[in-house]
């Protein structure tokens, strides 16, 4: 792994960096970057990162092109580099936004270099064809470690807000995070509050999981709990914080959200799982657990995974026709006893209900091995949705099934509460609140979120309150109250998410990037405005694990896609999966058929489903 202040792009992996400016991208700063700050002792010390925004770029694009753009950005790119030099890393964070980290780099040395970066970039002169300008500006935000966050997504949290203000107060400067006002802090707190809502009357259920992690720690013996509820109750927000509860335990966790069969293909959660584990290591280690594979074994995990092939040096050529499922699992069991040492294995599998045959095979065959004492499983499944395959595997093992119950009206006034605890609503709207969400907090912060887009709930002097709120105000489901947060998007966000909606629930970079010609520093920053708005989310802060928040969501705006560009859409995509995953089409075949056959064209979904028969 190299060290933190001598990163070298040409040292790394391709998608770890930004072909335009050729300085680290996005994916590097959240996968590899936190991996790399983690062994390096100057981190500990004072840290600073600057959050970089480039004054009226989109002004310069919109009136120059594109092609102007790319040029200032990349001369930009080089000053910031030129200034940081050995005392830290730059990296393209968006596609007009940059990130810088110094480490060991106390605020007061960070300013001076933040200020010959503006003094530098004040005297760059670029032209066009008829003209040359200088005078180039640039909003920057610093947030400070440990003092104003403890860890590298706090911290850019921060350096982002710090930024804001930096463009609110008239651009081009260097804006400290702790001058950032009150309401710009606040409204952050409550855009991840909205979206991580606090546990409300659920002590019971995590004390159970807690307790049955003790109970393995107890007897070395295995625990197998089912985590039963409806849609939008909570299962998911349970498991969050019980995953935050296990980073202080000798624990290697796992969390695994499946998608629709039919849009993600029969072996999309294993390679899900490989994805999660790869970017728990580092690449040497991740490399060295993969060279202890059988050449039979390794041949599928590169076939399921193909990324893996970034990690060793030769791959081997062919798989064995009659032994592929012994082989895959046999290969994949086989990581995570590496990778799992001496910790406990707790499995956290989310939407259970979804999982196919093969899916439930591998957990039947991972439970069953003798090399794992110590492991929890969790399968947080709806009961209404479950499956005659889903009740076999549940049949072949002891559950302890724990039951979510909805939320009651004092819960609900709770949850409101403790999001804005300026607001004290009167009995009546909290009734309503509680009828409408049903006791559910997925649906009650929808609601909540929806009323501040309206401008119903107002952040004046230093003080959330309420502004001429009726009964009538409150959205009265799911989709209603995700109406106004799609509204509120700009054209550019819509349109993308539209698009992605329309292919399915799982957002992959790569698709929407070649599908709609992006940039991929555009593309990212598009996705940032969909996060920001809570309409998609990603467990792991990179691109690699997008999916819609809610299916109501991405039905919503699926749904403004006319019938016909809808078609095409899907026949695209199909086009685009047979070229994607040319070499590893048989992994992708319930997928393509699916949207060739809402593609409407019905001669070549029927080609692929008789293939998809005689592979079968």
């Amino acid at each position: 792994m190299p060290n933190f202040h001598s990163v070298d792009t040409k040292e790394l992996s391709l998608s770890l960096v930004d072909d335009l400016t050729q300085l680290c991208n996005r994916r590097f700063i959240y996968n590899d970057m936190p991996k790399i700050i983690a062994q390096d002792e100057t981190f500990a010390k004072n840290t600073s990162l600057f959050m970089i925004d480039v004054d009226n770029f989109k002004k310069i694009n919109d009136t120059f092109g594109h092609l102007v753009g790319d040029k200032i950005l990349m001369e930009l790119a080089g000053i910031m580099k030129k200034s940081v030099a050995e005392n830290g890393i730059v990296a393209r964070y968006a596609v007009d936004e940059f990130l810088i980290l110094l480490p060991g780099q106390e605020e007061d040395r960070a300013q001076r270099i933040g200020d010959a970066i503006l003094q530098d970039v004040s005297q760059f002169k670029w032209s066009t064809k008829d003209k040359s300008f200088t005078g180039q500006g640039l909003s920057m935000g610093i947030a400070a470690y440990p003092d104003d966050g403890a860890s590298m997504t706090d911290l850019i949290n921060c350096a982002d807000q710090a930024l804001y203000a930096a463009k609110k107060s008239g651009k081009n400067k260097i804006f400290h995070y702790k001058s950032v006002s009150a309401e710009i802090k606040n409204r952050t707190i409550l855009r991840q509050m909205l979206l991580r809502p606090p546990l409300v009357n659920r002590k019971e259920e995590l004390e159970n999981l807690r307790q049955s992690y003790e109970k393995i720690l107890e007897r070395a013996k295995k625990q197998r709990i089912l985590m039963e509820g409806e849609h939008g109750i909570g299962k998911t927000r349970i498991l969050e914080e019980f995953a935050g509860w296990t980073e202080k335990q000798n624990i290697f966790f796992l969390f695994c959200k499946l998608e629709q069969k039919e849009e993600s293909g029969p072996l999309a959660a294993l390679a899900e799982l490989l994805r999660v584990i790869a970017n728990s290591l580092d690449a040497d280690k991740f490399g060295n657990v993969l060279a202890k594979l059988m050449p039979p074994e390794l041949a599928e995990i590169l076939y399921l995974y193909p990324a893996a092939k970034n990690f060793i040096k030769n791959a081997p050529l062919k798989t064995e026709p009659k032994r592929r499922a012994v082989n895959l699992f046999s290969g994949l069991c086989k990581i995570l006893v590496d990778v799992i040492g001496e910790k406990t294995l707790v499995l956290a599998v989310d939407d259970l209900h979804r999982a196919n045959q093969i899916t439930l095979q591998f957990f039947s065959v991972l439970l069953g091995i003798s090399d794992v004492t110590k492991s929890l499983f969790i399968g947080a499944y709806s009961k209404e949705n479950i499956s005659e395959i889903l009740k076999d595997f549940l049949a072949k093992d002891i559950f302890t099934t724990i039951r979510l119950k909805s939320l009651v009206k004092d819960d609900v006034a709770q949850i409101v509460g403790s999001i804005f605890p300026d607001i004290k609503p009167e009995s009546k709207l909290i009734e309503n609140m509680f009828k409408i969400s049903k006791g559910k907090p997925l649906l009650l912060c929808e609601i909540l979120k929806a009323l501040v887009e309206n401008g119903h709930i107002q952040y004046e002097n230093e003080r959330w309150k309420l502004k001429d709120i009726d009964v009538k105000d409150i959205p009265d489901s799911l989709p209603n109250a995700i109406k106004p947060v799609i509204g509120n998007l700009d054209d550019e966000t819509r349109e993308m998410l539209s698009t992605a909606a329309v292919m399915g629930g799982k957002i992959e970079f790569d698709m929407i990037e070649n599908f709609g010609g992006y940039d991929e520093g555009y593309l990212m920053e598009l996705l940032d405005r969909a996060l920001n708005a809570g309409l998609i989310k990603s467990p792991d802060l990179n691109y690699d694990s997008l999916s819609f928040r809610t299916e109501s969501a991405r039905k919503a705006l699926a749904d403004m896609v006319p019938l016909q560009k809808a078609d095409l859409i899907h026949q695209k995509l199909a086009e685009l999966i047979r070229q994607h995953y040319k070499d590893e089409l048989p992994t992708q075949l319930d997928r393509l058929i699916h949207h060739l056959d809402l593609a409407k064209d019905k001669d070549s979904a029927l080609k692929y489903k008789n293939l998809s028969q005689k592979l079968n």
